[in-house]
């Protein structure tokens, strides 16, 4: 979805994208799956919070076809009482590094589109392509 920022709202009819793949219908689609570790892991208070922190992602999806961790989303959990990062429960099963300087950039637990397609990111630190390692537990 790389034709759609947060912050501009999007002309739902116009967009072409294939979401047969993540088994979707519409673009609008949103699914939030949270793990069963995480739910055993976390406090009540760090679990609302956890689904606190999803839900502005789905708003903002659902607000502009797109979902990042800047200053509107910073903005939207202050005022809903939400942190911007969740506490981690586990080890990370795919780990994203920066392929210019090898500087940890992100962590994943599902092979996301990032993990399948670490090519088409930039790392903010040198303005390179990713490289993926797997966790070999």
């Amino acid at each position: 979805m790389s034709e759609l920022s947060v912050g501009v709202k999007p002309d739902w009819g116009s967009l072409e994208y294939s979401l047969s793949e993540d088994g979707f219908t519409d673009i609008r689609d949103c699914e939030i799956t949270l793990s069963w570790g995480a739910f055993e892991s976390f406090t009540p208070e760090e679990w609302m919070d956890n689904v606190r922190h999803e839900l502005i992602h789905v708003e903002e999806i659902q607000k502009y076809g797109a979902s990042n961790h800047g200053w509107r989303f910073k903005q939207r959990a202050r005022e809903v009482d939400a942190s911007t990062s969740c506490p981690k429960f586990t080890e990370y099963k795919y780990k994203l590094y920066c392929k210019e300087c090898d500087e940890f950039v992100s962590g994943k637990y599902k092979k996301s589109k990032m993990v399948k397609n670490p090519n088409k990111y930039i790392t903010r630190c040198c303005d390179a392509n990713l490289y993926v390692e797997k966790n070999k537990t």
